[in-house]
């Protein structure tokens, strides 16, 4: 868990512009990479809803990947990560935070797909202050 509080590497990547703008063009208030406790999460919205912008490698898409791939960056299987993101998601749904996992694949492949959930999540959170458009 060391290094989570630094780790703003994935800042900017294409998905989470593509995710703010979405947040933007719906006037909600949103924090990108934000800091709660030890992590450090894509975009925090109206204050307790955390969405991530997970990137297919480096989270290991179940779509794309096999339980017993080896992800030599990360020096662990899918399935090791797909347990250490899962303990994570689980620890901030104890902080009190609703987490929300959008893929890379699903951000670049199905835009209008990603723009009907996020304003899902904002209806759910409170945040929807344009979810018409």
């Amino acid at each position: 868990m060391a290094g989570q509080r630094e780790n703003k590497r994935s800042t900017n990547t294409r998905g989470e512009v593509t995710v703010a703008a979405l947040l933007r063009r719906h006037d909600v208030a949103f924090e990108q990479n934000a800091q709660i406790g030890r992590f450090n999460v894509d975009f925090l919205v109206s204050g307790h809803a955390v969405i991530e912008c997970f990137g297919d490698y480096w989270h290991c898409n179940p779509l794309l990947y096999e339980a017993g791939w080896h992800n030599r960056s990360l020096r662990m299987t899918a399935e090791e990560k797909w347990a250490k993101d899962a303990r994570r998601a689980r620890a901030l749904a104890i902080a009190g935070y609703s987490v929300h996992i959008l893929w890379e694949r699903d951000i670049h492949q199905a835009p209008e797909q990603v723009a009907r959930l996020v304003k899902t999540i904002l209806v759910r959170v409170g945040g929807a202050a344009n979810a018409d458009h």
